[in-house]
C-alpha cells in the first residue's frame, strides 16, 4: 500500500512529465512552422529575384529596341564634337571677340559662336568696370582683369553680377540659357544659383569672350605671353553703319572718338597681323552678312582648324541672316544680305556729311574698301555699291 505522500508525488511526477511532452510538442510544431515560413520566404525571394532579373531584362531589350526605332532620329541631331585639334588634356582655348565699336554685329557674331561645342561664351565682362573708371581706361588693368576671367579666376562677387544680368549670362551656357528663359523670377533665380560658373568654366574646352569696352592693343602682353593660349577675333564695320545706330540709343556718337577707336584697332590688328599670324583674324561685318558661311568657315579653320561648318550652325546661320521676325533693335534676326547696308537709307544727311569730312572716319572706310558717297543723294542710290573690294 501506498501512503497518501507517496501517491502525491507520484501524480505530481506524472504531471510533469505531461507538461514535458506538451511543450515540446509545442516547439517541434513552432519551429517545423518556422521552417516551413523560411523556406517558403527563400522561395519567394528566389522568384522575385529571378522576377526581377526577367523585368531587367525585359526593360534592357525595351531600351534597345527604342533606341533602334528611334537612330534615325537621334543621328539627325547634330552633335557639338570637338575638333582634333582640340584634345582633352590641351590647354583651354581663349576667344576673343573684340568690337570697335557698338552696334558693329558683336552680338549676332557672339551669338553665332556660342554653337561652337564644348565651349562657355563671357559676354561683355568689362561692363562690371564702369564703376572703376580707373581700371576701366588702363591697359594694363583691363589686359589683367580679362585674364583672370577667362581663367576662370574670378570672385563671387563677379559670379553673382554676371547671374543678375540676364541679357549677359543668356550667352554664357545653354544652362544659362534655359533659366534666363523661365517665366517664373523666383524660379529662375534658384535656377541660376544652382549652376557653378566656376566649374562650368573649367570643364570647356573653349571660352568665349566679347567685348566693345577694350582696344585691341591692349590685348599684346597677352598675345605675347606662350602660357596663355589666346587667339583674337577682331570685328569691323562701316563707321557709318555703327555711328548710325548708336545714334538711335543716343550715345556718343561723336565721330571723331568713335573712329579714333576703331582706326587704332585696325593699326594694332596690322601689326599683330605680322607678330602674331596664328593668333589674330579680322572679321568684317558686311562680308559676314554678304557671305555668311564662308565667313563662318574661315573662323572655324582659325579657332579650331578645322573650317567645314556643321549643321547646327548652318542652321543658325540659315534662321538668323534669312528671316526678321522681330523688331527689337537687339535682335540678331535680319536679313542680312540688306541689313548691312540698311543706315544707307536712314542716316541723316547731316551725319554723314560730319563722319565722312572727319579724317579719321574716311581713313577706316577706305581702308574696309568701302564707298565714300559725298552726299545723301548718292548714300541711297542702290546702283552705286557699299562694297568695293579690293585686297
Amino acid at each position: 500500500m501506498f501512503g497518501p505522500g507517496r501517491i502525491k508525488r507520484t501524480l505530481w511526477m506524472m504531471l510533469v512529465l505531461v507538461a514535458v511532452y506538451i511543450i515540446g510538442h509545442v516547439v517541434m510544431l513552432t519551429i517545423d512552422y518556422s521552417e516551413t515560413n523560411i523556406n517558403t520566404a527563400i522561395a519567394q525571394v528566389k522568384n522575385l529575384g529571378m522576377n526581377q532579373q526577367q523585368q531587367q531584362q525585359q526593360q534592357q531589350h525595351n531600351d534597345r529596341q527604342q533606341v533602334k526605332s528611334l537612330g534615325t532620329i537621334y543621328s539627325s541631331i547634330p552633335k557639338p564634337v570637338l575638333p582634333p585639334v582640340l584634345s582633352s588634356t590641351s590647354s583651354p582655348l581663349l576667344v576673343l571677340v573684340l568690337s570697335s565699336m557698338p552696334r558693329s554685329g558683336s552680338t549676332f557674331l557672339t551669338e553665332l559662336l556660342t554653337n561652337v561645342g564644348n565651349s562657355i561664351t563671357f559676354y561683355e565682362p568689362l561692363w562690371i568696370l564702369q564703376k572703376k573708371p580707373q581700371c576701366n581706361s588702363d591697359s594694363h588693368c583691363v589686359s589683367k582683369f580679362l585674364e583672370e576671367i577667362f581663367t576662370c579666376s574670378f570672385d563671387e562677387h563677379f559670379e553673382n553680377w554676371l547671374k543678375s544680368k540676364a541679357l549677359f549670362f543668356q550667352y554664357f551656357s545653354a544652362d544659362a540659357k534655359a533659366c534666363t528663359e523661365m517665366s517664373d523670377k523666383k524660379g529662375k533665380k534658384d535656377c541660376a544659383k544652382r549652376l557653378n560658373l566656376k566649374h562650368d568654366c573649367e570643364l570647356a574646352q573653349i571660352r568665349f569672350m566679347k567685348v566693345i569696352r577694350a582696344r585691341l592693343g591692349w590685348m599684346e602682353s597677352l598675345l605675347e605671353d606662350p602660357t596663355v593660349n589666346l587667339k583674337i577675333i577682331h570685328l569691323a564695320r562701316d563707321p557709318r553703319g555703327s555711328i548710325n545706330s548708336i545714334r538711335k540709343f543716343k550715345w556718343d556718337n561723336e565721330p571723331l572718338s568713335r573712329c579714333s577707336d576703331l582706326e587704332n584697332d585696325m593699326d594694332s590688328f596690322d601689326s599683330f597681323q605680322e607678330r602674331f599670324p596664328s593668333k589674330v583674324i579680322q572679321v568684317n561685318y558686311e562680308e559676314l552678312c554678304t557671305h555668311p558661311i564662308e565667313v563662318t568657315s574661315n573662323m572655324l579653320g582659325f579657332i579650331t582648324g578645322d573650317s567645314s561648318v556643321p549643321d547646327n550652325i548652318r542652321h543658325f546661320l540659315t534662321n538668323h541672316t534669312t528671316n526678321s521676325v522681330s523688331n527689337h533693335v537687339m535682335s540678331t534676326f535680319k536679313e542680312s544680305k540688306k541689313q548691312f547696308e540698311a543706315w544707307r537709307y536712314q542716316i541723316p544727311a547731316s551725319l554723314l556729311k560730319n563722319v565722312e569730312n572727319e579724317p579719321t572716319c574716311l581713313s577706316s572706310i577706305k581702308r574696309l574698301h568701302h564707298t565714300v558717297f559725298g552726299s545723301k543723294e548718292n548714300v541711297v542710290n542702290s546702283s552705286i555699291p557699299l562694297l568695293l573690294g579690293g585686297d
